[in-house]
């Protein structure tokens, strides 16, 4: 994709008409129109849209999305452990935070890392990490688990920083491991 990013760049730039959205949608426009993208494009848009029933026709599903970015940029790169604290601290509430093995945005090692400031971390530290299977995969092992009270970790395996692209069955046990922890609290 580098090298068609330094094309477009180029091209645009020959064009004297450099803006850096609309560079943004056509190197989005490239990306989607790969087959994974394009797929994933098609099974938002059809089968999600039809279960879900709730979409607004005028909406589409698409990637990245640059007046969205724009409007969400302010709350990029701030600090949540605060909060996440409270939330496992002094309430009931199910907290859950996941990480792919493979993410090099928000890596592994920095999810362990905040997760030791949280109060509960004496305690949590002292749990075993737990392995879980996707019934849908050959291997064994997708990803493992350690739960505290009401605050959980995965880690999933074989996938980056797009958990359900990139490990879908993972991510899919994983939501289904949530909601039967949630569930066993009540």
């Amino acid at each position: 994709y580098s090298s068609l990013f330094t094309y477009l760049l180029i091209f645009f730039s020959n064009e004297h008409v450099l803006n850096p959205q609309r560079m943004n949608n056509i190197f989005v426009g490239f990306l989607i129109s790969s087959s994974n993208e394009r797929a994933l494009w098609t099974l938002m848009n059809g089968k999600i849209r039809k279960k879900l029933k709730i979409i607004p026709k005028n909406i589409v599903w698409g990637g990245q999305n640059g007046s969205v970015y724009e409007s969400l940029k302010g709350d990029f790169m701030k600090p949540a452990v605060k909060t996440v604290n409270k939330l496992v601290s002094q309430t009931s509430l199910q907290v859950a935070v996941y990480t792919g093995q493979l993410d090099i945005i928000v890596n592994t090692l920095g999810t362990l890392k905040w997760v030791s400031t949280l109060d509960i971390y004496g305690k949590y530290s002292k749990v075993d990490r737990q392995p879980f299977p996707c019934p849908q995969q050959i291997k064994n092992t997708c990803g493992f688990v350690k739960t505290f009270k009401n605050f959980s970790m995965f880690w999933i395996m074989n996938a980056g920083h797009m958990v359900p692209k990139d490990n879908g069955a993972a991510g899919l046990e994983m939501v289904k491991r949530i909601l039967r922890i949630t569930k066993k609290q009540k």
